[in-house]
């Protein structure tokens, strides 16, 4: 098959749409298949050269994004994916990209929209504020949806966005590099009340409910040590809130395998935004061999399996006692635990399971990789 990826919201410091692009085209590619993905072009390639096959074309900066640029020119568009003659095409925006399902529609092209987000959660942060968005976002899920063949949702709780279309919901979790994060042995003592946070720093991610959460313990007399790792427009903001607490805070980290040492020598890892589709950070931690708090709204409740996890209240008052909860687990059984569960969830889980929606809906056949 040949299949093409259209993506807006991707820069060369992004995190988890860049990452399943990433996975999922170096997927295509070893199972024999060709696979080129068009995003906003930047002064550093948003992709490792090695995995993905990128074309990149111009993009506008989007104001108040912290540097996103998005797509707007239709012909350079159209020019690209017609350049790649698709048998596929996947759109990974469903925003100013939306019209591309219509126009995949009109050419006989089968076009599968990936839901990363729910529009109307996180639209919000990346647009100004006087754009009508409620109604505007609607527009575009409503119109993307209505011309594809499929929607891809990695949770029941993105799925959830597209009541009327269930007929073509298509339910598939992401992955995790399962080689890169592991569990590590490690003395208890030192990580005992280590915490940490992994993620952007910004208003849809909620890094300051983990802040608050801190506080209520350092109050409490029971004080963690909390190490968050990334950056966003809300950094200087946290580390106001962090004063007089034990708060590391160490930028954004692109070496994947340092990310996973903090994560497997850290007691818990929280997640706590309620809007995340899926939870990527969520997995990794597990498999990392760590527990994750996640909130009871969104994806991330979807992942925690007993004894791997709490899921929260969504309050600094609710996270508080669910990580003083993990404190107190017995480190090695939950390592174990946490690890077999991460296992269920691989890149190659996900792309085999895509792969065989794309030869059903082509109607051909594909061999199995495993």
């Amino acid at each position: 098959m040949n299949i093409v990826q259209v993506a807006n919201f991707v820069t060369p410091t992004s995190g988890g749409l860049r990452t399943a692009l990433s996975e999922i085209s170096s997927h295509y590619r070893s199972s024999g298949h060709r696979c080129v993905t068009i995003v906003p072009r930047f002064t550093d390639p948003s992709f490792d050269s090695g995995k993905v096959v990128a074309l990149e074309i111009p993009g506008r900066l989007l104001p108040m994004s912290g540097g996103y640029r998005v797509i707007m020119e239709r012909r350079s568009v159209i020019k690209s994916i017609e350049a790649c003659s698709p048998d596929i095409v996947e759109l990974h925006d469903k925003t100013t990209l939306s019209w591309v399902a219509g126009w995949c529609e009109s050419q006989g092209i089968p076009c599968i929209t990936f839901s990363h987000e729910r529009t109307t959660d996180v639209v919000a942060d990346r647009l100004p504020r006087f754009i009508p968005l409620s109604r505007l976002v609607k527009g575009w899920s409503t119109q993307v949806a209505s011309r594809s063949m499929g929607i891809v949702c990695a949770s029941k709780f993105a799925a959830s966005e597209f009541s009327e279309f269930r007929d073509r919901v298509h339910v598939i979790p992401l992955g995790a590099d399962l080689e890169t994060f592991m569990p590590i042995q490690h003395s208890g003592e030192s990580v005992s009340r280590r915490v940490a946070y992994v993620g952007r720093l910004s208003p849809e991610k909620c890094p300051r409910l983990l802040i608050q959460a801190a506080r209520i313990l350092h109050d409490r007399g029971t004080p963690i040590n909390v190490t968050i790792v990334g950056d966003g427009p809300q950094s200087s903001e946290l580390k106001t809130m962090a004063t007089g607490l034990d708060i590391e805070f160490v930028g954004r980290v692109s070496d994947r395998s340092l990310v996973a040492t903090i994560m497997a020598e850290s007691a818990v890892v929280v997640a706590p935004s309620p809007f995340e589709t899926f939870g990527l950070s969520v997995v990794e931690a597990l498999a990392s061999g760590t527990p994750v708090v996640v909130p009871h709204i969104g994806a991330g409740q979807e992942l925690v399996a007993q004894g791997c996890g709490a899921v929260a209240p969504f309050s600094a008052a609710g996270f508080a006692v669910a990580i003083n909860e993990l404190l107190g687990w017995n480190r090695d059984e939950v390592r174990m635990r946490c690890r077999s569960h991460a296992q269920n969830y691989s890149w190659a889980k996900t792309g085999e399971s895509l792969l065989e929606l794309y030869a059903d809906i082509l109607g051909i056949q594909t061999r199995s990789v495993a």
